[in-house]
C-alpha cells in the first residue's frame, strides 16, 4: 500500500510540528494547536518529539481531552552532521528511550529503528544518507513511511 504522508487532513499536524521544532511558533502553543487540530476535527496525532522543549506532555494532556489519539516518533541519528554533539546524541538517546517506554503515547513509531544504521546505530544507514548525515533521502523517507503501523490510526 503507498501512503501518501502529505495528504491532508491526515497529516496536517506534521507541518504545524515542523514549524514549532525549529522555533517558528513559541508562543501560545496550546492556542495554535486547538485553532489549527481541533477545528480539523483530527483523531490521531503524529507528535515529534522536539516540541518536548516546548510544551511537555501538556499537548498530550490537551489532546486527550478531546479525543485525539497520540503517537510519538523517536528522533532518527546524526553522527557526523555537522550539528553533531555527544551532548545532543545523549538527549537523542535519552528521549528516544522515553518515548518507547514511557507509556505516555497511544502508540510509537520507531523512525530511529527504521533508519539508523545496524552497525554504527549513531548514524544513518549508507542507503539512507545523502550526504548530510542527518536527512534521510527518499529510500530513507520511504523506510520511514513503513515503519508507520497503519493499524495505530485504527479507532
Amino acid at each position: 500500500m503507498t501512503v501518501n504522508l502529505l495528504r491532508p487532513p491526515t497529516f496536517a499536524l506534521v507541518a504545524s510540528l515542523a514549524l514549532l521544532s525549529v522555533g517558528v511558533i513559541t508562543g501560545g502553543l496550546l492556542t495554535v494547536f486547538q485553532d489549527s487540530i481541533y477545528a480539523a476535527a483530527r483523531r490521531e496525532i503524529i507528535k515529534r518529539p522536539e516540541v518536548h522543549r516546548f510544551a511537555g506532555t501538556e499537548i498530550i494532556d490537551q489532546a486527550r481531552t478531546h479525543g485525539i489519539k497520540v503517537i510519538g516518533c523517536t528522533l532518527t541519528p546524526f553522527e557526523g552532521a555537522n550539528s553533531f554533539r555527544e551532548e545532543g546524541e545523549t538527549m537523542r538517546q535519552a528521549v528516544n528511550r522515553w518515548i518507547r517506554t514511557s507509556g505516555a503515547y497511544d502508540g510509537v513509531v520507531d523512525f530511529d529503528a527504521a533508519v539508523r544504521d545496524p552497525a554504527n546505530p549513531r548514524r544513518i544507514k549508507a542507503a539512507f544518507d545523502p550526504g548530510d548525515h542527518l536527512h534521510p533521502n527518499d529510500a530513507g523517507y520511504r523506510a520511514m513511511a513503513e515503519a508507520i503501523d497503519l493499524r495505530l490510526f485504527r479507532r
